[in-house]
């Protein structure tokens, strides 16, 4: 089927021409090249004329231009229409005074309080702050910095007191009056003050144990130690992990015993393993009791209380590998290891350095060493 040829027609508006479908003719006289063409005919007085009957169309007179124009009965005025929104702002900006609703408010010349420039405000502004008005917010902080702050303020409170240490007056507020008993001028005065009354056995805290306190963060920090939270893992402890993995022997890392925590348990037998640093258990193959320092003797005290109290609480002899055999004596260790498995835990002797090898054997030497807590430590 052989399609039609389209038409050439013209513009209504603009006169620009347009290319239609034949059977368009047939619909409408008026085309147009584009939607902005035909708002503006439908803005003419042509097309409210042709539907003056249905949209109730009338002819008025522009009360700024004089133009007839036509509009919508409903939206006739009684004294004043226009064509548009240009004459109507026209007509306004004339008749400013006589006509506009909302008239501008009557202003006051005065001047700015910070840097003294000339402003007009509005009489209702002018009322309302009696104190004095600016020509920007920089002068409004200028001036509010120089003359509200500090002792100007009506928020300023503060009581005179003496420094407890050197004597010098100063300001206090009533909130640090009740919080604290003494008052500092200074860092210094602070440092020198509390030299005097709250060091040593002078302190407050001196001799004092608070258990409601240390027993939560203990169980705390003995769970975090469990899930991994805090890694405590040494270079030593991964290789006795690797010793016992090498032996196939089920083992879990930081396991918690009531109020301690064990290196490697052994989870099938029952078992504990510690691995003992050299430094911080104090050797007794490097370290005499006349010779460790407060943190090695505090160790002592806890490795101490530690063996006791897993033993009494749990059955448990707990097998020490200490760290000079753990990195040079491998061997005896993994063979320590196997025997204290094979025995159930019990040995003649839990400390590694106790031990050696002789004729492929694992032997207990004949001089024995203890560790620094038998040595008749008090706990």
């Amino acid at each position: 089927m052989k399609r039609k040829e389209k038409v050439e027609v013209n513009c209504y508006t603009c006169n620009d021409p347009v290319i239609i479908q034949p059977y368009r003719l047939k619909k409408t006289k008026r085309f147009f090249c584009k939607k902005d063409c035909q708002i503006e005919w439908q803005k003419s007085t042509e097309y409210k004329n042709i539907h003056a009957r249905k949209e109730c169309y009338t002819q008025v007179i522009c009360s700024y231009c004089t133009k007839v124009i036509s509009k919508k009965k409903s939206l006739l005025r009684e004294h004043y229409n226009f064509c548009n929104h240009e004459c109507r702002n026209g007509f306004m900006s004339k008749s400013n005074d006589k006509y506009n609703p909302n008239p501008s408010k009557p202003h006051v010349s005065t001047k700015c309080l910070d840097c003294g420039y000339s402003i007009s405000i509005p009489m209702s502004v002018f009322k309302k702050n009696i104190n004095g008005h600016f020509c920007s917010p920089d002068c409004y902080w200028t001036w509010k910095s120089k003359n509200l702050s500090g002792e100007a303020s009506p928020y300023y409170k503060r009581t005179i007191m003496e420094c407890s240490e050197c004597k010098k007056e100063l300001a206090v507020t009533d909130f640090e009056q009740e919080r604290n008993n003494h008052h500092f001028c200074s860092r210094n005065c602070y440092s020198i003050f509390r030299s005097k009354f709250y060091v040593g056995d002078k302190s407050p805290m001196f001799g004092k144990k608070r258990p409601e306190l240390i027993e939560p963060s203990r169980i705390r920090i003995l769970q975090m130690l469990q899930n991994g939270i805090i890694k405590k893992e040494s270079n030593i402890q991964k290789n006795v992990e690797r010793f016992l993995k090498d032996l196939h022997i089920e083992s879990e890392a930081e396991k918690t015993m009531g109020y301690y925590s064990i290196d490697h348990y052994l989870i099938l037998l029952h078992l504990a393993i510690e691995t003992m640093g050299d430094y911080w258990h104090a050797n007794p193959q490097k370290y005499q009791l006349s010779n460790v320092n407060a943190t090695q003797l505090k160790g002592i005290h806890r490795d101490k209380r530690k063996q006791t109290y897993i033993s009494r609480h749990f059955g448990i002899n707990i097998l020490y590998l200490w760290e000079r055999d753990i990195l040079k004596r491998d061997i005896v260790c993994k063979m320590l290891l196997s025997l204290y498995v094979r025995n159930n835990g019990i040995l003649k002797n839990y400390h590694s350095f106790n031990y050696s090898i002789v004729n492929k054997s694992l032997e207990l030497n004949k001089d024995i060493i203890n560790p620094l807590w038998v040595n008749n430590i008090s706990q």
